[in-house]
């Protein structure tokens, strides 16, 4: 019996619809500031976020189907995807008003699909508070040209965050392992708050180059715990 409910809360936007994520350009989730000239904040958690919140010693695996908008034009760095956050215990609800700063913006993982240098791949991100940002490419599914969707999955194992690509043909289903990040579950203190997990949509756009949003559909977003799984799409937003 689950002693506490899932609820999916919006991040950074107001949409009624919590599975269908647009984000405006010139927004992004950043721990490690990639310009430092001040014409940009320095750490930033602007993407539209929708995302649960549980005990990090609750979390086992978690999964979500992103379908692409394939009639939008693209922009270099448009990105869709699963989220892991840690939040800081300074900062337990970061928003686009309030990163946080050196001391106290979250730590972070983004697994999803992500348009670089004109290409859509998949792509894995993170950012430590206090460490390393970290970055790392990994090859569409086969099936994405038919479907424009493409399924990701992450599992606690250990203090580690494993993040799969899961593709489907038929009654085969194949889990292509894209990362592994080595702190997402370690040294948890009791007075830290919960963990995030959700989707999230960003659109960068560090040149400038479209006033229009960008628009993903998520769905069969679940989460598992040691008393099952969750599908979140079941619950609905007080």
């Amino acid at each position: 019996m689950i002693s506490y409910a899932l609820r999916l809360v919006p991040i950074n936007h107001s949409s009624p619809d919590l599975f269908t994520l647009s984000c405006t350009s010139g927004r992004d989730i950043v721990g490690k500031p990639l310009i430092s000239d001040g014409s940009v904040p320095a750490f930033r958690f602007e993407s539209a976020v929708s995302k649960v919140s549980l005990p990090s010693a609750r979390f086992r695996r978690a999964r979500v189907t992103i379908t692409w908008p394939s009639a939008a034009h693209p922009i270099e760095w448009d990105q869709a995807g699963l989220l892991l956050l840690r939040p800081h215990r300074d900062l337990p609800e970061p928003t686009a008003s309030n990163a946080g700063d050196q001391s106290n913006t979250p730590s972070f993982v983004k697994i999803g699909l992500e348009l670089v240098h004109g290409k859509l791949t998949c792509a894995v991100s993170s950012f430590e508070n206090g460490g390393r940002a970290e970055w790392s490419l990994w090859p569409l599914s086969k099936t994405f040209g038919n479907t424009h969707a493409a399924t990701f999955e992450i599992m606690k194992h250990g203090p580690l965050l494993v993040c799969f690509l899961v593709e489907e043909e038929g009654e085969v289903v194949r889990k292509s392992l894209m990362r592994t990040v080595s702190w997402c579950f370690d040294d948890v203190g009791v007075d830290e708050p919960d963990i995030w997990v959700g989707f999230y949509v960003s659109r960068p756009d560090l040149r400038n180059e479209s006033a229009e949003a960008l628009e993903a559909k998520f769905n069969d977003f679940e989460v598992e715990t040691p008393e099952g799984i969750i599908s979140i799409e079941d619950s609905l937003p007080l």
